[in-house]
């Protein structure tokens, strides 16, 4: 069996299918009832999903959150470690975004700071050599896409739950007008032509050649202030979110900044300052 094959029979592939899977349904389910969801809260539910797999499958994937991650006040900035090589890792960082019943994207020219988040990624990815993406987080119950990858993968429309866009298609849509003022984009404006399902992150052999690729040691000096979570004590009596997370609990030891970190340098340079970190072991992929 060949790298490409073992990827795609891989555990972490099946899990990325059956989250965005998940997220398809959950969101369509929200629209039939006429109900909005929140991003936030949809990253929360991923970002189980992932713990669960941790816990009960195959520890390859390290979780680390904020404190209070789950406040809406940190947004649904995600970074993605994968390693390629044994301790070579590839960046991708994810903006997430959520379809609205009304399937149009009306967050994407949001910006807490008057930088627009699709500048903060090109920044990044300037500053650092990562790989940006909008992760969006979709439902659509009316359509039904069948095709390929850009690995020639075949997948189907529910891997449409977490699709990956390129920042530059966001920014030429979201700044698209009418009459009116800037039009909000519609699902169909983006899918299928314009997007890819998120499994290709774990699915396919990722490219290395020309990208920038970090060292573990890198990655953990550059955590400040998450913490890891994957590790956490899981007795049914403990409340990890109340818990006071001390060192031998999961608490990064070096909480303080590391100017010379390139992943702390670039992510502090283009404002970017993700809730959640994902770092994924190449173990699995050989599994």
């Amino acid at each position: 069996m060949n790298t490409a094959e073992k990827l795609l029979s891989s555990d972490r592939c099946q899990l990325f299918k059956i989250i965005a899977e998940t997220v398809w349904y959950r969101i369509n389910r929200k629209h039939n009832l006429g109900i909005n969801d929140k991003e936030i809260a949809v990253t929360n539910d991923i970002i189980a999903d992932i713990l669960e797999y941790h816990q009960t499958t195959l520890k390859n994937f390290d979780v680390y959150a904020r404190d209070s991650y789950l406040e809406s006040e940190y947004g649904s900035d995600i970074d993605v470690f994968i390693e390629t090589h044994e301790n070579k890792y590839r960046w991708f960082a994810l903006q997430a975004k959520l379809l609205k019943k009304n399937k149009r994207y009306n967050t994407f020219r949001d910006s807490s700071d008057g930088t627009m988040q699709w500048d903060k990624l090109y920044r990044l990815e300037t500053l650092t050599g990562c790989k940006p993406y909008y992760l969006l987080y979709n439902g659509n119950q009316n359509n039904n896409f069948n095709g390929n990858d850009k690995c020639s993968q075949n997948f189907n429309e529910v891997q449409f739950g977490c699709s990956l866009v390129e920042p530059a298609i966001i920014e030429d849509l979201a700044n698209q007008r009418n009459g009116r003022g800037f039009i909000s984009p519609h699902y169909s404006d983006i899918h299928p032509n314009d997007a890819q399902p998120w499994k290709i992150l774990v699915c396919c052999e990722l490219e290395t050649d020309g990208f920038k690729l970090y060292t573990k040691e890198e990655i953990s000096k550059s955590l400040s202030d998450l913490k890891l979570i994957s590790t956490l004590k899981t007795d049914a009596d403990q409340d990890v979110e109340n818990d006071d997370l001390s060192n031998d609990k999961g608490t990064i030891s070096d909480s303080t900044e590391n100017p010379n970190n390139p992943i702390s340098f670039g992510s502090k340079e283009a404002g970017w300052n993700p809730s959640v970190r994902i770092v994924i072991n190449w173990s699995s992929a050989q599994e």
